[in-house]
């Protein structure tokens, strides 16, 4: 007993020491503890999911309904009717070409037209076997009296062969040679196949070639005659 005693006074001897010893002096400034925060432990909450509200399809777009379109409407015009144009012989195309000329406002009537036409085409070819046969008295008979009387006259003559001739040192000495050497080289071998008034006594004998009149005799109808009338234009 005494023993435990003794051991127990010792040992709180020992823990009064001890604690005498690690006070701290008086005079020393004691550092503040640090502070440590208390970190609450963070208890997560369970929560139950909030349910997303239903969203509802969007409706399919109605179809379009394709646009009626109505044919337009036909209408029915009258057509007028084709116009038909007579083709024109040549003889009345002719007859139109001859009187076309006329110089005085006569006219002329397509039966008397064709008389005078006959008329003159005759005298031509008469006139074609004359120049052949250079027959100058039968000439003379279809020349008109003022044609006649002009180139006989040596000075027309001799105008006339000063314009045609002269390179040739030639002069027209009377109405036979103008025949020979003038009238009938002008006209050889030409053809006639048409006529044109000037009035109604004159006419011109033309061939009618390329839209154009080719002029070879001038007629002048005397006393029911159709006689040659020369040109003295020269």
């Amino acid at each position: 007993m005494k023993k435990r005693t003794f051991i127990l006074f010792i040992i709180i001897s020992v823990l009064f020491f001890s604690c005498a010893t690690d006070e701290p002096a008086q005079n020393e400034v004691q550092e503040p503890e640090p502070i440590v925060p208390v970190i609450e432990p963070v208890v997560e909450s369970i929560m139950e999911p909030v349910p997303l509200p239903e969203i509802e399809p969007e409706p399919e777009p109605e179809p379009i309904p394709e646009p009626i379109i109505e044919p337009e409407p036909v209408i029915f015009v009258d057509e007028p009717e084709p116009l038909i144009i007579e083709e024109v012989s040549e003889e009345v195309q002719e007859y139109s070409r001859s009187i076309s000329t006329l110089e005085d406002g006569s006219s002329i009537t397509e039966d008397t037209f064709l008389k005078d036409k006959q008329e003159i085409l005759e005298i031509i070819t008469k006139l074609d076997t004359i120049m052949k046969g250079k027959r100058y008295n039968d000439w003379l008979i279809y020349l008109t009296p003022d044609s006649k009387a002009f180139w006989s006259n040596k000075k027309n003559l001799s105008e006339l062969s000063q314009k045609l001739f002269s390179k040739y040192n030639f002069e027209l000495k009377n109405l036979r040679e103008y025949f020979e050497y003038f009238f009938i080289p002008a006209r050889k071998g030409r053809v006639v196949d048409e006529i044109r008034y000037v009035t109604p006594k004159e006419i011109k004998a033309v061939q009618y070639k390329d839209s154009e009149d080719i002029i070879y005799y001038f007629f002048e109808k005397i006393d029911n005659k159709w006689l040659i009338r020369l040109d003295t234009s020269y």
